[in-house]
């Protein structure tokens, strides 16, 4: 198995609606996520809700990860994210309350390509 470290995925804008902030593409097997940061760029306090979803599933109380406020301006470090893979197939999903999409994650993956996971 081929591996790539420290892949950036950078500014991507957390929806108001659960959806994908984050998926393995192409040949990838496997991302494991080594980093993640949330920052809150509106002038209100936000709920970060985010979940790791398994291939063919969906956000639910099983694999959610995170479900928290986020104050104006304030930067989180997501230390649930750290540590966990997610499988071809699979995504992380995340909705910043109807804030209107002003929280901004940042993720950093070690990915891995072909091969069995």
């Amino acid at each position: 198995m081929a591996i790539r470290a420290g892949v950036n995925v950078d500014g991507v804008n957390v929806p108001n609606a659960t959806g994908s902030i984050y998926s393995p593409s192409g040949s990838v097997v496997r991302s494991n996520i080594t980093a993640a940061t949330f920052h809150n760029t509106s002038g209100a306090n936000i709920t970060l809700q985010v979940w790791v979803v398994p291939n063919g599933g969906s956000p639910d109380s099983s694999n959610q990860v995170i479900n928290r406020s986020i104050a104006s301006a304030e930067s989180y470090t997501a230390p649930e994210l750290v540590g966990q893979s997610v499988e071809s197939g699979g995504s992380i999903q995340a909705n910043d309350g109807g804030a209107g999409g002003n929280v901004v994650s940042y993720v950093s993956t070690v990915t891995d390509f072909t091969g069995s996971s």
